[in-house]
């Protein structure tokens, strides 16, 4: 082998070489970039959390005011809180949808499980604002069952 071929083996092994780190590099990229957009992710998840957990404590102590009759039954606040709950439902699809995406290639995304439950737990509680304002009213007015005694009537009846 004389040298200019000799010199031309060692350039075309540099280059490979340099062409192969460059391809590991670019495959580690890309990895990191899964991983930050994974990330990404769970900070939007928590801020939806963060917003969650405000809605129904602050919907609870309404709700407990209510019932102590310490608050007056107000449809637009009720409304208000459903509308809430029902638009921060809206982007939840497409959350899960990338929590799956990332849970498919074996990331761990953070809070996901607390997230799916929160959407449950919003999603069993679709209430009619105006059915549940008329009970309201029909209690207070002599009208109706208090909660507690229909209850028991229900356990009775199952019961026999």
């Amino acid at each position: 082998m004389n040298m200019a071929n000799g010199g031309l083996l060692r350039y075309f092994k540099e280059h490979l070489h340099l062409y192969q780190q460059q391809a590991m590099q670019e495959e580690w990229k890309s990895e990191h970039e899964t991983a930050m957009r994974c990330r990404d992710l769970e900070e939007f998840i928590g801020i939806g959390l963060s917003l969650f957990k405000l809605m129904k404590e602050r919907s609870h102590t309404v709700q407990d005011a209510m019932a102590r009759g310490s608050m007056a039954c107000n449809a637009e606040v009720t409304q208000a809180f459903l509308e809430g709950y029902r638009e921060w439902l809206k982007p939840c699809a497409a959350v899960e949808s990338a929590i799956r995406w990332f849970e498919s290639r074996n990331y761990q995304v953070e809070k996901a499980e607390e997230f799916r439950s929160a959407v449950r737990d919003i999603s069993l509680h679709e209430f009619d604002v105006d059915s549940m304002i008329r009970a309201e009213r029909d209690i207070h007015e002599g009208r109706g069952k208090p909660l507690a005694e229909a209850i028991g009537e229900l356990q009775r009846h199952c019961q026999s």
